[in-house]
């Protein structure tokens, strides 16, 4: 898999040690500093938090699981792209850093599912309420957040309430008979992505046999029950369309599906202004 650990822009990072609390009442100051990266422990993952413009009015806190800058074409724009999202969104934006860890199941799974859990336990104790908090994931990031989503279930840690899924990878049914029509036509006319796609389920799986298993591939899953009020964005021109229409038809009504006209894998960081304003407008009617 192509390297991606500088998919973040290092330029206004800081290597901070920090609790969850200086990270929601950050200490320092801000007046030039939109983002920085901190370790809040040497067995967690990194974080990039990036503000909204008044951190005293802190409505929501998203914690976000970006997808693999390659496959999203997002490659070292993720710091400007969490930069906006704080400021229109105006909530919190927790990245999670993992770039410089061994991106392979199950090793990168593990990693983001504790330092997720982490984060959810901390924030309750200073009294952020589990609604407040959404959980998201793009691309392969969305596939991360779901994979960890069932897990979590499984455990009975019932943190979750809120997540956004954009253009998520879900069902490893890529090979031989593809399933998905969305998939299927791309062969045709973006054949590039359709091929990383591919490369990228083989190199993260490490074994095509992977595929089969749930925790590679979430829509495998059979009971969606308890799984939390989800909004599901794709692109109306990306491969995946289809699969994660088929993910949200397994959700319950309290989940939201909007399929964004002209946009294509990796949309967040389309500069067209009716791509953007759709799928922002979307995800602030959900949260």
């Amino acid at each position: 898999m192509k390297d991606t650990k500088n998919a973040f822009d290092k330029e206004t990072s800081y290597k901070l040690y920090r609790t969850v609390k200086e990270l929601i009442h950050p200490s320092i100051s801000k007046k030039n500093i939109s983002d920085y990266k901190i370790v809040i422990d040497d067995n967690l993952l990194s974080l990039r938090v990036f503000y909204p413009k008044k951190i005293s009015n802190l409505q929501n806190i998203i914690i976000f699981v970006p997808g693999d800058g390659n496959l999203t074409g997002c490659n070292y724009q993720y710091s400007s792209i969490c930069k906006d999202l704080a400021i229109e969104l105006e909530s919190l934006i927790i990245a999670i850093d993992y770039y410089e860890t061994i991106n392979e199941y199950p090793t990168i799974l593990e990693k983001i599912e504790t330092t997720i859990k982490y984060l959810y336990t901390e924030l309750e104790k200073f009294n952020i309420n589990k609604n407040q908090i959404i959980l998201m994931g793009d691309s392969s990031g969305a596939n991360y957040v779901s994979a960890i989503t069932f897990r979590l279930i499984k455990n009975k840690f019932n943190y979750v309430e809120k997540e956004i899924l954009l253009y998520p990878l879900l069902s490893g049914n890529y090979f031989d008979q593809c399933d998905f029509a969305s998939f299927v036509k791309a062969q045709e006319y973006n054949k590039e992505l359709v091929e990383k796609i591919k490369n990228y389920m083989i190199s993260y799986s490490k074994d095509k046999k992977n595929l089969k298993l749930s925790d590679v591939c979430p829509l495998q899953n059979k009971d969606f029950s308890y799984y939390p009020k989800t909004l599901v964005i794709t692109g109306d021109l990306d491969p995946l369309r289809d699969e994660g229409e088929a993910f949200y038809k397994k959700l319950d009504n309290n989940s939201k599906y909007e399929n964004v006209i002209y946009a294509s894998h990796g949309f967040l960081n389309d500069k067209n202004l009716d791509v953007r304003k759709k799928y922002l407008n979307s995800i602030k009617e959900f949260i």
